[in-house]
């Protein structure tokens, strides 16, 4: 819950298999940036030369091809309760923005 309204449900252990943080360090090219399309992002953070996503649909397998095209520049983070909370109620915070504007 956020403000007082249910943003997200289900079970903590799906949320932490299926939540990861993606850093990728250094500029993103368009081919990279398609390889990032596979991905349901939640949120997008762009900061000195580094890109932080957030993803709710994160596979194992998925890994392999991040890794062959993007090669060393990207650490892949699970994100612990706090971390899953403070994302998905920003993301719920940032698309009511949207909807006001």
């Amino acid at each position: 819950m956020c403000d007082g309204q249910v943003f997200a449900e289900g079970n903590l252990e799906d949320f932490k298999r299926r939540m990861r943080r993606i850093r990728i360090e250094g500029a993103v090219s368009a081919d990279q940036e398609q390889a990032l399309t596979q991905f349901r992002i939640v949120r997008r953070q762009v900061k000195h030369h580094i890109t932080d996503l957030i993803v709710d649909d994160y596979q194992e397998a998925t890994q392999h091809s991040l890794v062959k095209t993007l090669g060393d520049r990207i650490i892949i983070e699970h994100l612990n309760l706090e971390d899953i909370f403070v994302e998905l109620s920003l993301k719920t915070t940032e698309q009511s923005r949207k909807t006001v504007l």
